[in-house]
């Protein structure tokens, strides 16, 4: 089975719990989310954190459970280090994408705001959970990457037609 076949089904799994959970998980993101603004000598008070936590948790665990390629012991390893930093990247990322609108209240930035705060968001899942698995998995997976993840050698790409 290919590293892609792999990946979608360990996504099968891991999707329906980490849903059931993502309520719960949000409301905790919005609770330490509110603590951390709480700092800037504001108040706030979050209702709603939509962002897509946790699954970029279950999107690295998915891509890391996939990669059969790499040792067993870098594999755990990846799955032990990998979810604390991810978590740490969702606060930083929400903290600093919630700090200009409660900084900036009512002032010329208020028209900025909200595009920077839905931008900024979305590349939690997108960017950080790969970013993470390739600097945690890359050197193992880069080595004896599978035939869908490598290019072909210089010389067969003329005869290569995919």
């Amino acid at each position: 089975m290919t590293w892609t076949g792999r990946f979608c089904l360990w996504m099968l799994v891991l999707a329906p719990p980490c849903w059931l959970l993502s309520n719960g998980y949000q409301r905790l993101l919005a609770n330490v989310l509110e603590t951390l603004l709480e700092l800037s000598g504001k108040r706030v008070s979050v209702y709603q954190l939509q962002v897509y936590a946790p699954f970029d948790v279950v999107l690295f665990t998915a891509m890391c459970l996939a990669s059969t390629n790499a040792t067993r012991s870098a594999r755990w390893r990846a799955l032990l280090l990998g979810p604390p930093i991810l978590v740490v990247i969702e606060l930083l990322v929400v903290t600093l994408a919630a700090l200009p609108a409660v900084l900036f209240r009512g002032g010329a930035t208020d028209s900025m705001v909200p595009r920077f705060t839905h931008y900024t968001i979305e590349t939690i899942v997108w960017v950080s959970a790969p970013l993470i698995w390739i600097a945690l998995l890359g050197p193992g997976i880069s080595r004896s990457a599978t035939p869908e993840l490598r290019h072909p050698p210089f010389a067969d790409r003329a005869r290569w037609k995919g």
